[in-house]
């Protein structure tokens, strides 16, 4: 899943828009955030309907 950044805990940043949110909910694979070491941050701020990925790339 793309992003703009995520941390460690499997936080993703998104555009706003909460498409993939909506498309990861219910899902039950396996969620990859696929990212530049760059775009790893200390802390990504998080609402109620973010999905968290289970590993990051």
């Amino acid at each position: 899943v793309p992003g703009v950044g995520f941390d460690a805990l499997g936080a993703r940043l998104g555009r706003g828009g909460g498409h993939y949110d909506r498309l990861l909910q219910g899902l039950t694979a396996t969620t990859c955030g696929v990212c530049f070491r760059q775009q790893v941050l200390p802390r990504v701020p998080e609402e109620a309907h973010d999905i968290k990925m289970d590993c990051i790339i």
